[in-house]
């Protein structure tokens, strides 16, 4: 039973990470889309995260 709920559990913060990286990238995109310019820190993440977050449906 342990061992169950110690898996859901990395299976939730998986989830959480993939969504917080996901709206994070959402407001990158909105910011380049609009024409503003990206500050060091969201420059750093997209390099540690790759541009390809940026690549969203419509």
């Amino acid at each position: 039973m342990a061992k169950e709920s110690q898996n859901r559990l990395k299976h939730f913060a998986a989830l959480k990470s993939k969504y917080q990286n996901e709206k994070y990238a959402s407001t990158l995109k909105y910011k380049i889309d609009l024409g503003e310019l990206l500050n060091e820190s969201e420059i750093e993440w997209l390099k540690n995260n790759g541009s390809s977050v940026l690549v969203m449906p419509n």
